[in-house]
């Protein structure tokens, strides 16, 4: 996975199984994804996991998107 600029990429390599499978929908074969990010996300702190297959990518809210928290006073 590479994060340049506003530009998010994912690739992959899919590992052929030691063995054959009986019924198979769709070929397996190395991909790649391009994700353009505006800046409404704050890419210094993108985090990803791979689990059970499944990869997840977290990407927060910029700082500046965030509500801002007003005091109030009481008198």
């Amino acid at each position: 996975m590479l994060a340049d600029r506003d530009v998010l990429v994912i690739t992959g390599r899919v590992s052929a199984s030691l063995l054959k499978p009986t019924h198979q929908e769709f070929e397996l074969a190395d991909y790649r994804r391009t994700f353009v990010m505006t800046e409404d996300l704050d890419t210094t702190g993108i985090a990803a996991a791979l689990r059970d297959g499944v990869l997840r990518v977290d990407i927060l809210k910029s700082s500046r998107l965030q509500p801002k928290k007003i005091p109030v006073r009481t008198s």
